[in-house]
């Protein structure tokens, strides 16, 4: 059997095994069982929108306060997802379920579709690590914008990118990074004409854009980006700020090198679909550190950059594919070390958890680092990507 069909094969019977489960021996059971203790009532983050309609329905801003939501989270997602709740009438469970069902289906259809194209074990793991199965079992809205996402870099090459592009923008704000995916692969022109549409929309909406803000919890674990870090660090000025410097060196360092090496596979070639996956998935993971806190469900965008790194030459490559697997399954070693904390305490008869915070930090700062480690690298190429296309183009019209 090809790699074309074996990996999707693998992906697709290990989705159907997990949903064979779910529907012999339950939700919960199930998903304990591969390493995700699930929140229920079920698709989780999803319940924000459906709740929102609730808290809508009682004169509230669900941005604001949505007592709807089984946790009282704030919904922090623009207020189209409450449109399309009113439309699916996600009100009725029936209706709420068929579409977290649906979306689900669709992410697991562009998954395939993805292995076919670019098949690997590397990028089929990826498509089964914890932090995929977690967007999954939370119902995490990114999945459907993963799917236009992938659409948009299909049709890069064509005139039809643009409107699986605008949806994407309109259901969560980060796609709108893809401005330098499109720079990169069309031009500077188009570039320029949706980076001006965009910021005319975040004008217009900025106080909501504020609101989405304040609604967004940060965490230090289970997460990446900046304000994850400086949360890890809490107080600690001298510490965040030698982390910070440490990491722009090493973005640096990682710059030089790559543009000492002449040995980058394909880094001119932005018709490759490899290519363009990979500044689809560095500009949404670059954008996302540097501005946000995100659980480790986006890491997902990471599958974008797997080909591409995959194709490349040495020891510095290979380690950094197993490092993106690593942070993609994060989930799972923080659940083991939860249970190992928990279950030392229980040997123990230990009064006090504060020594398991103690525990905890150095976790979170491997972690971090991994993920650190990974923005430097493909935040390098990405640079590299910008720089050559500028280039390119001051050649261009030297000639003309």
């Amino acid at each position: 059997m090809s790699p074309r069909s074996f990996y999707p094969s693998c992906f697709l019977l290990c989705m159907l095994a997990i949903a064979g489960s779910i529907f012999l021996n339950g939700w919960g059971s199930t998903w304990s069982a591969i390493g995700h203790p699930p929140m229920q009532p079920v698709f989780a983050d999803m319940r924000t929108v459906q709740g929102g309609l609730i808290s809508e329905a009682q004169g509230l801003d669900a941005r604001r306060a949505n007592p709807g939501d089984p946790w009282a989270r704030r919904m922090n997602y623009p207020t189209i997802w409450l449109d399309i709740g009113r439309a699916f009438k996600f009100d009725k469970e029936t209706n709420f379920l068929a579409f977290c069902i649906a979306m689900v289906s669709v992410f697991v259809m562009s998954g395939i579709h993805l292995l076919r194209r670019h098949g690997s074990p590397h990028l089929c793991l990826g498509l089964l690590s914890s932090s995929t199965l977690l967007a999954i079992e939370r119902g995490n809205n990114d999945l459907l914008v993963f799917c236009l996402v992938y659409v948009t870099v299909l049709q890069l090459s064509g005139r039809g990118y643009w409107l699986p592009f605008l949806l994407a923008c309109g259901l969560k704000i980060y796609p709108a990074s893809l401005v330098i995916a499109i720079g990169i692969s069309r031009g500077l022109r188009p570039a320029l004409m949706w980076a001006l549409v965009l910021t005319i929309f975040g004008i217009t909406g900025f106080d909501a854009l504020v609101v989405i803000r304040e609604a967004t919890p940060i965490s230090a674990g289970m997460s990446y980006g900046w304000p994850s870090v400086s949360l890890m660090f809490h107080e600690n000025l001298i510490a965040k700020s030698a982390y910070f410097c440490g990491l722009i060196l090493f973005v640096a360092g990682i710059s030089v090198k790559l543009s000492s090496n002449s040995g980058l596979v394909g880094l001119s070639d932005v018709n490759d679909p490899a290519v363009r996956l990979f500044l689809a998935g560095a500009s949404i993971y670059c954008s996302t550190y540097v501005f946000a806190s995100n659980y480790d469900y986006r890491l997902i965008f990471l599958l974008f950059c797997l080909p591409y790194v995959l194709r490349q030459n040495g020891r510095f490559w290979r380690w950094l594919s197993l490092l993106m697997l690593l942070a993609m399954s994060f989930y799972w070693i923080h659940m083991l070390k939860t249970n190992i904390a928990v279950h030392v305490v229980e040997f123990a008869d230990l009064q006090s958890l504060d020594w398991v915070g103690l525990y905890a930090i150095p976790w979170y700062a491997v972690d971090h680092t991994v993920k650190a480690i990974i923005f430097a690298s493909i935040g390098g190429v990405l640079l590299m990507q910008v720089a050559h296309g500028m280039r390119r183009r001051s050649r261009a019209s030297s000639l003309i």
